[in-house]
């Protein structure tokens, strides 16, 4: 890839901008682009962008330096949270993989005295961030070995952090239906 000299890599984009929204390319986004343009501007989004498609739908990606400019950007346009990290590798770079495995998770709030115990097998464990909205799987076996299986989920969620914005406590576990 060629850029111009002092101008930013992706990978120092998705470093220093990591709070990042995307806003699908259509025709209402062509006609509201310059308000689009500077809204971004006044909000100090990065000078550049970068473009994914999902299930041939293509999406321009504005990335933020503070969540808080990212959540106002967002609502402002109904824009989707991006994680750089969902963004596709080598020849694939402008993919977007949104969930893993493709499929739509639908996440069930656990009862106030689930422990792992209470797990069955079938059941994936992910946690829910309240403050951005990421899913993240929660590797129960991971865990199993360091915590205690008669130990209350409810308890350990005020220690969860988002691995997406970085706050912690403000996350709650859930529970899906693992692929068959």
């Amino acid at each position: 890839m060629v850029r111009h000299k002092g101008a930013l890599s992706s990978w120092a984009i998705d470093r220093y901008f990591p709070h990042q929204v995307a806003l699908p390319s259509d025709d209402a986004f062509r006609t509201r682009y310059d308000e689009i343009a500077a809204l971004a501007k006044d909000l100090l989004a990065a000078p550049l962008g970068h473009s994914v498609r999902h299930e041939g739908q293509w999406y321009t990606v504005y990335c933020f330096t503070d969540p808080e400019s990212a959540n106002t950007f967002r609502e402002r346009f109904d824009g989707v949270p991006f994680n750089p990290k969902d963004r596709g590798k080598g020849t694939d770079w402008s993919r977007w993989r949104k969930l893993p495995w493709n499929r739509e998770i639908k996440l069930r709030e656990l009862p106030d005295d689930a422990t792992f115990a209470h797990l069955t097998s079938w059941e994936e464990l992910y946690a829910y961030c309240l403050a951005c909205g990421h899913i993240g799987f929660v590797d129960r076996q991971a865990l199993n070995g360091r915590i205690n299986g008669k130990t209350r989920l409810r308890s350990l969620e005020r220690r969860l952090r988002c691995s997406k914005c970085k706050i912690i406590g403000d996350s709650m576990f859930g529970v899906a239906s693992a692929p068959r």
